[in-house]
């Protein structure tokens, strides 16, 4: 149950940041425009300039437009994730293998080994959850 609820609330927090940065950046962009445009513009222009957010706020953060300039950023940050795995290391880079545990050599057979003795003690099976992350409290407080 907790790892559906961990799963939705990741889904819920992408779209969330992804709400979050883009209203951010249309209140920014809108309160430097209200500043530089005070003294000039109308105020019903000004009030039209604050209604873009509102109607940032009730699109969702998913509809987006193929000339709009963040359209190229999943593009390039999926590129720039490529090139970063791809790029084998150079000759003046060095790898570093982390210690592992030293390795053990099985035992062979050579004998017929007696059979294990089953016993009829019932198996108590304990399964732990994964606790919830900081995700789904947020989506919790949210909610």
């Amino acid at each position: 149950m907790s790892e559906a609820i961990n799963h939705y609330a990741g889904l819920w927090w992408n779209w969330q940041w992804a709400m979050l940065w883009q209203t951010a950046l249309l209140v920014a962009v809108v309160a430097l425009l209200d500043r530089l445009v005070r003294k000039w513009a109308w105020p019903q222009l000004r009030y039209a300039l604050w209604l873009l957010i509102l109607v940032k706020l009730v699109l969702p953060p998913t509809l987006t437009s193929p000339v709009s300039v963040t359209s190229t950023v999943p593009a390039l940050a999926q590129e720039a994730a490529v090139m970063h795995v791809a790029v084998p290391p150079t000759a003046d880079q060095t790898v570093r293998v982390a210690p592992s545990t030293p390795m053990v050599a099985k035992p062979t057979v050579t004998e017929a080994q007696p059979a294990p003795v089953l016993t009829s003690a019932p198996i108590k099976l304990e399964t732990t959850a994964p606790p919830l992350s900081w995700r789904a409290c947020a989506m919790g407080v949210w909610l």
